[in-house]
């Protein structure tokens, strides 16, 4: 498995229970957010407007998106007058040939900030996905202001986390991607890079997947970040249904 990780100076990018996958269609596809630091705790919640059937039935190739309309602010769950944290904006888009994609823009607080900021879940058990390659990539950026940024990982030392469920609904981690902190120079916004940059091979049978971010950021500084996580059948797989394809059309003809 090959890794890079670029860091670049003056640039501006859990969910569900393990319910059985069919239980998953009463309930909505969210993001959830969580903001902690010492003035408080706080949380939203986002339902998308798309659902679990709109996925499962449409074209598998057809990404569903949605984008945050209006900035809002994290206030603390205890008295509700406490400002924790701005978020000005968070995307997702999902598709059942499975991708998942999640992205943000935030702003801590007076204190540092941590947020946790994850999809739900993804199942897919009906593409019967065994040994599928799959691959990632993820990335922060810092604007930066006179007194400079920091942020920081707190999934396992890293900013985030690509994750997926085996046919046991173990969840299990794909890979973990920014590690350590990255800090920004006064007035010099920098962004660093992860990702496989690569297909790995997932083992076994896999049915779901999903996306995190989690880090702490200092105090009334501003980040913005990206992912994309996708998953593909195995080549094999691949090449038995383009065979299968052919011959089907084949016998039409004759």
């Amino acid at each position: 498995m090959v890794r890079r990780i670029i860091v670049i100076g003056l640039l501006a990018l859990l969910g569900f229970s393990t319910a059985a996958f069919t239980d998953t269609f009463d309930l909505p596809i969210t993001i959830t957010v969580q903001v902690n630091s010492a003035a408080g705790e706080g949380s939203l919640t986002y339902e998308m407007p798309f659902t679990w059937q709109d996925l499962r039935n449409a074209d598998p190739q057809q990404l569903y998106s949605w984008y945050m309309e209006n900035p809002v602010q994290v206030m603390d769950d205890t008295t509700g007058t406490v400002c924790l944290a701005d978020i000005n904006g968070i995307n997702m888009g999902m598709r059942y040939d499975p991708i998942v994609d999640l992205g943000f823009s935030v702003q801590a607080g007076a204190a540092d900030t941590t947020f946790t900021i994850k999809t739900s879940w993804l199942y897919f058990e009906s593409l019967n996905l065994v040994n599928p390659q799959a691959w990632a990539t993820s990335n922060v950026g810092l604007p930066s202001d006179s007194n400079g940024a920091t942020i920081t990982g707190n999934v396992n030392g890293h900013m985030y986390r690509a994750m997926y469920e085996d046919a046991a609904y173990t969840r299990l981690t794909f890979d973990d991607e920014l590690p350590g902190a990255l800090t920004a120079p006064p007035f010099t916004p920098t962004t660093m890079i992860d990702g496989t940059y690569g297909l790995w091979t997932i083992p076994g049978s896999v049915v779901g997947m999903g996306s995190m971010f989690h880090f702490t950021l200092s105090a009334y500084d501003q980040a913005n970040g990206g992912s994309h996580f996708e998953i593909i059948p195995e080549p094999a797989t691949t090449a038995l249904l383009v065979l299968g394809g052919l011959a089907l059309i084949m016998k039409k003809r004759k």
